[in-house]
């Protein structure tokens, strides 16, 4: 999962030397094509689930339960396409926090 985390973390800094505006849709659909290559190469679906779970954490942030993908949800509670694309990567930030906090968690009671 490093690699995908550093490029978005790369993409953060430059995005339009990764994608041809700084737009969140543009960001998702690279991140939907990384995922399915991973997948392709290598059958691991941890990482897929990881975005499973940023998904429902997004709609858990915003009291939202409909259907509409991280990407809409974050576009429709900002107001330009650069807020959207800083509060994805503020939500991602919280969302990793908040899993790797579950992780150590875990390993303390499994000790």
């Amino acid at each position: 999962m490093g690699d995908l985390f550093s490029l978005l973390y790369r993409i953060k800094e430059i995005p339009n030397k990764y994608i041809r505006d700084k737009s969140l849709g543009e960001l998702r659909a690279m991140i939907e094509g990384y995922l399915y290559k991973q997948f392709e190469l290598d059958g691991n679906l941890e990482i897929l689930n990881y975005f499973n779970g940023f998904q429902q954490y997004v709609q858990d942030c915003f009291e939202i339960s409909s259907s509409q993908s991280w990407s809409r949800i974050i576009e429709f509670y900002s107001a330009t396409n650069d807020e959207a694309f800083d509060m994805f990567y503020k939500l991602l930030d919280e969302y990793r926090q908040d899993a790797d906090d579950g992780a150590d968690s875990d390993d303390g009671r499994n000790n």
